[in-house]
């Protein structure tokens, strides 16, 4: 390991092997513009006629239009649009049947009998006389609603539905022995969620 820390200092002590004259960037800076003249020529050996690019787009164009074809190979018989007007008008026009004129006394029937549906299936809703209350509702429909509306449940909101009874907070004293069957008897396991 010592062998190991004693090259590596002999390396990072040597350097990087490259050595840079002494003053060699100091005046770069200075130098630099001077010689751009020598170093990039003002001709570059490529001529272009002037006004070339003024008149360049019509000449693409007549290039490209005089390689289309005059004919395109399809022809209309002489006169073939002076008759083609007369042609049209001469079709024979639908006639057009009214669905609500002839149906107007069944129409009115439907919606006098569905507006007595309407009123019929509303008015269960509300029906004074029927109380609804917490302990009419079955244990399974208690379930399907948190099953199905647990996301939408928040704590707070909980906390204050629940009144501040001494009651709940009363605990009764259960066996070890009630417990140690209650635990044979129920599949516990079941209550481990699979994901």
């Amino acid at each position: 390991m010592d062998q190991e820390k004693d090259i590596l200092k002999k390396i990072k002590t040597k350097g990087t092997g490259f050595k840079i004259p002494e003053n060699y960037l100091k005046d770069f800076t200075v130098d630099l513009p001077e010689e751009k003249e020598t170093i990039i020529p003002k001709e570059t050996g490529f001529k272009v006629p002037e006004n070339y690019f003024n008149q360049l787009d019509k000449r693409l164009i007549k290039e490209n239009v005089s390689t289309i074809p005059k004919n395109t190979g399809y022809k209309v018989p002489d006169g073939y649009f002076k008759d083609f007007e007369v042609k049209t008008a001469s079709y024979k026009e639908n006639k057009v049947i009214q669905l609500f004129k002839k149906n107007r006394k069944n129409i009115i029937g439907f919606s006098i009998a569905a507006s007595i549906l309407l009123l019929f299936s509303i008015f269960p809703l509300f029906d004074k006389d029927k109380d609804l209350d917490f302990n009419s509702l079955s244990d399974n429909d208690i379930e399907t609603w948190l099953d199905l509306n647990a996301d939408q449940i928040n704590s707070f909101e909980l906390a204050e539905l629940i009144d501040d009874n001494d009651d709940l907070y009363a605990v009764e004293m259960i066996s070890e022995e009630d417990i140690s069957d209650y635990l044979i008897e129920t599949d516990v396991e079941s209550w481990i969620p699979d994901n």
